[in-house]
């Protein structure tokens, strides 16, 4: 099978966010209760214009790949998560990135979100 040239594929953005809760989360659970909230805030056709996908989630903060024209929705997702397994929790985007090396800078390192305004 053929990979698709650089003009025909999906722009996307690499979305940081963390978890806030008293216990650790595993990442097949936010990842359900994600996909859950999807769903229900903006239905399955939401969910696929979405193109969300985990990409790594360790600890507390993950990454979150989407369409470029879609963070706005997203974030109104990941705002309406506020329960995993009857354990009460927050999810906070600390950055959106077009690529997935600044991404993971942002990840990394919380004090370059401080200072710099990513949007």
């Amino acid at each position: 099978m053929k990979v698709l040239p650089p003009t025909l594929r999906d722009n996307v953005r690499d979305v940081a966010f963390e978890v806030i809760s008293d216990e650790i989360v595993k990442a097949a659970e936010i990842k359900n209760e994600i996909l859950s909230a999807t769903t229900s805030l903006l239905g399955d056709v939401g969910l696929t214009n979405l193109g969300i996908e985990l990409i790594s989630f360790a600890g507390q903060k993950g990454l979150l790949r989407c369409r470029h024209n879609r963070i706005e929705d997203v974030r109104s997702v990941l705002a309406t998560v506020f329960t995993v397994k009857r354990l009460r929790l927050g999810v906070r985007v600390l950055g959106v990135s077009g690529t997935l090396a600044e991404a993971r800078k942002i990840f990394t390192n919380r004090k370059e979100i401080e200072t710099r305004h990513i949007f």
